[in-house]
């Protein structure tokens, strides 16, 4: 992902908008030519990820009104590219687009434009126009340049580099030589609020930590790190941190680089998983044993209750389970015994069979193998039987086929000794005998 820093932004406007009063009058980004003429058109230029993800410090105003746009501006070849919809609504023009030929079409008053999404050349009026740059969809919007939608009604476009700003307003008199429209004066525009930019450069700092850290680059961490990035800072709405993504990716040098320099390994996402049960979905034991060893917390439950101990057994690892079970090591082993003395068989209601089941529902049998298994399973304190079902269950919860709850059966020659209701969010904690 391409990163864009406010002085860099600035700097890219800079070049584009703060020419000469002669220079601005020049309608060098459009230019308007005979349907008839011959030209050579200049290849497309196709925007293949997004610029940026954060506002923009630039402001964009229409006859001294702020725009507000639902996306963020971005900035591709020194051009400051904005949602189209609300570009050109703000200008007065009603728009149209063709998702089937990708096209757009602005009319306001007499004046028509059709623009191509990659296109560098579209019609105003029936007539053909250039532009240095083409509309793009980025990030799932359509964007176009701001200087090509103001132009393109014959509107006068001023960049004030000292305010940050673009000043769109309608000229006095059509020509094709406009003047630039007058810079708004100093008290009616507000600067850049200090709280926004510190805001923006803590999110372009924690975007350039995610890269470095899904790149699996050390050194990029620490320059992103040394620079001031919060190691707790989601670059993103889903909550998932740097310390998340690079337990999920086995990139411990960098979590150990994370957590030395204070990354909480507790926080939790919005599902609710912190990283050591990223750890644990991976069966990646190195890991947990680092985050334990920063403290992280046994106890923390998903949104949905699952414990560390429950997505062990999910996850069909009864070695990590045993860094998480509170078993004494002689009942833990017995458990272990136990269960290779089990058989299980699963019926669903997708199959056809004479239990009632509905398509929603299926039975679990699990069967003690001989007398001795019956004396052990009867030996076992209520939590170790718990765990002994629930990690078979799960070990062999691929046999329930789509159904949405499991009555798993403890039998013993066909005697039913036990029962339970499972879904496949249960956790171990919720486990009810009936």
């Amino acid at each position: 992902m391409k990163k864009i820093v406010p002085s860099a932004i600035a700097l890219s406007l800079a070049l584009t908008f703060a020419a000469s009063p002669a220079a601005l009058a020049q309608p060098n980004s459009t230019t308007t030519k005979s349907a008839n003429t011959k030209k050579t058109k200049a290849p497309s230029k196709t925007v293949t990820e997004p610029v940026t993800y954060t506002k923009s410090l630039v402001t964009v105003y229409s006859n001294n009104k702020k725009i507000t746009f639902p996306r963020s501006p971005v900035v591709v070849n020194d051009v400051l590219l904005v949602p189209m919809r609300d570009m050109f609504n703000s200008i007065g023009a009603t728009v149209y687009w063709d998702d089937k030929t990708r096209t757009i079409t602005a009319q306001k008053g007499n004046d028509k434009v059709i623009l191509k999404i990659g296109k560098k050349s579209g019609t105003k009026n029936g007539k053909a126009i250039t532009f240095s740059t083409a509309p793009e969809i980025i990030n799932g919007t359509t964007m176009v340049p701001v200087r090509l939608a103001a132009e393109s009604f014959d509107l006068a476009v001023t960049w004030d580099a000292k305010k940050k700003a673009i000043f769109i307003q309608e000229k006095n008199s059509v020509s094709t030589q406009p003047k630039p429209a007058p810079t708004q004066p100093a008290e009616t525009t507000p600067e850049p609020d200090k709280q926004e930019q510190a805001n923006l450069a803590a999110k372009l700092l924690a975007m350039q930590l995610a890269e470095a850290v899904a790149s699996g680059s050390t050194s990029g961490v620490r320059t992103a790190l040394n620079a001031g990035a919060n190691p707790n800072t989601a670059p993103d709405n889903t909550g998932v941190t740097p310390l998340m993504s690079a337990i999920s990716g086995g990139k411990l040098d960098i979590a150990r680089i994370l957590l030395t320099k204070k990354a909480d390994p507790n926080i939790q996402n919005d599902a609710g998983k912190t990283a050591l049960m990223y750890a644990i979905e991976r069966n990646n034991i190195e890991a947990i044993n680092l985050l334990l060893s920063y403290k992280a917390d046994r106890s923390a439950q998903t949104k949905l209750g699952e414990d560390a101990l429950s997505l062990a057994y999910k996850n069909g690892s009864t070695d990590v389970a045993r860094l998480f079970s509170s078993l004494s090591f002689r009942e833990a082993a017995t458990v272990d015994e136990l269960r290779n003395n089990l058989t299980c068989s699963v019926i669903d209601g997708i199959s056809a069979n004479d239990l009632g089941l509905s398509t929603g529902e299926a039975v679990m049998y699990v069967t003690l193998s001989d007398q001795n298994a019956l004396k052990t399973f009867r030996a076992l304190s209520d939590e170790a039987k718990k765990e002994l079902i629930y990690s078979v269950a799960f070990k062999n919860w691929s046999d329930v086929t789509g159904a949405s709850t499991c009555r798993v059966l403890i039998r013993f020659e066909g005697r039913t000794l036990l029962t339970t209701d499972l879904t496949a969010s249960t956790p171990l904690s919720a486990v009810k005998w009936k």
